[in-house]
């Protein structure tokens, strides 16, 4: 009998610690998590991911989706240019110059402006070596 008494003071007493050890813990700030990309920012990373995977195709779904959703949106220069380049990887460079050449009007960030004019030389070269190869007998 003696020993219950016992074992149930020091129950009480664990019991105790325990809450008092829990309803401090609540009050100790937890790590803020970073937030999600927002739905469109999240179309566009992943439309550039596929990109990078070569998967065009599906850079090229995202990249619809994104246009259907938000089709006035700040980001659409970026969009140009996501364009141009699945045109550029699939070899259809004149679509891709033009698309280069829409982007290059309407973007504003230095160095995707510098990435768009290499690839428009680029592009221009590929395609006087086509035309000279042709052109020759």
């Amino acid at each position: 009998m003696e020993v219950n008494r016992k074992l149930g003071k020091i129950f009480k007493k664990i019991l105790t610690v325990s809450l008092i050890i829990l309803s401090s813990c609540a009050t100790i700030p937890q790590k803020q998590l970073p937030d999600a990309p927002p739905p469109d920012m999240l179309l566009l990373m992943e439309a550039r991911n596929c990109l990078d995977a070569g998967e065009l195709a599906t850079a090229e779904d995202y990249i619809k989706k994104f246009i259907a959703l938000y089709p006035s949106h700040a980001n659409y220069p970026y969009v140009l240019y996501l364009r141009a380049d699945i045109s550029f990887k699939r070899g259809n460079y004149l679509t891709a110059y033009q698309l280069y050449k829409m982007a290059r009007k309407l973007v504003r960030d230095p160095q995707l402006i510098k990435k768009i004019e290499k690839r428009m030389k680029t592009i221009e070269i590929i395609l006087k070596l086509k035309f000279y190869a042709f052109s020759i007998p």
